[in-house]
């Protein structure tokens, strides 16, 4: 059976290309090689599990934690430029996991406190941690000077800028691509996958089903790849 959607997601008012906030629209690109080439065979993977466009300023201030051992206590400001972002109306309203999920001031947050941006950050526990909102409030965000001519010459939306201030100094980080992708690692695969699953099921069921799905050509029954990803 051939499953449907939609028929009318692309026209209308406020079709996609409305909420979506595209500069232009052409149908025809969007519909060539429908149903004869599949785009799940280009599939890429995220390392974060929050909007793709937040990526490249997560990947800039991991990096500047990192390379100057920074503490969220010795942060005094922290200002990030990016594409223009609006998924979330009231980027410091963080209140569920859309919110979370959309949120600069959010994720970059939890990316000072060394908290990884994965399926675990986005409950209430962390979402409620009082020093990730207190952090908070010391983002600013804001549009990459680049932003716009990025995306009309085909370069993506990853363009960011984020500078710290802290104990009297400013770190800078820039970029033009974001972490992920095609050039996920198998380790790194493996690590997202482990997080991921970890979060409803045993570690060892976990690590039992990936060492199978790395190796499903030699499974002979499917159902024992099931049996360990199964809610018990």
């Amino acid at each position: 059976m051939r499953g449907t959607g939609n028929p009318a997601v692309l026209d209308g008012e406020y079709g996609f290309p409305k909420f979506y906030g595209a500069s232009h629209w052409e149908p025809a690109k969007v519909v060539s090689g429908l149903g004869e080439t599949w785009a799940i065979l280009k599939a890429q993977y995220k390392p974060y599990a929050c909007c793709r466009v937040l990526h490249s300023q997560i990947d800039c201030m991991t990096r500047i934690i990192s390379k100057h051992g920074l503490s969220p206590e010795s942060i005094e400001s922290v200002t990030s430029l990016s594409m223009p972002f609006v998924a979330n109306a009231d980027q410091w309203s963080v209140h569920t996991q859309q919110d979370a999920q959309f949120s600069i001031p959010y994720v970059l947050s939890l990316a000072a406190h060394g908290i990884p941006v994965d399926a675990d950050c986005q409950n209430w526990e962390i979402i409620e941690q009082p020093s990730v909102r207190q952090f908070m409030a010391k983002i600013r965000c804001g549009v990459h000077p680049d932003a716009i001519a990025s995306r009309r010459e085909g370069r993506g939306p990853w363009v960011a800028r984020v500078e710290v201030v802290a104990n009297g100094q400013h770190y800078i980080e820039e970029t033009s691509h974001a972490k992920g992708g095609f050039a996920f690692t198998d380790d790194e695969l493996s690590d997202k996958f482990e997080r991921n699953a970890c979060t409803l099921l045993p570690l060892s069921s976990v690590r039992e089903a990936r060492e199978m799905i790395w190796h499903l050509d030699e499974v002979t029954n499917i159902a024992q790849v099931v049996d360990h990803l199964a809610l018990q």
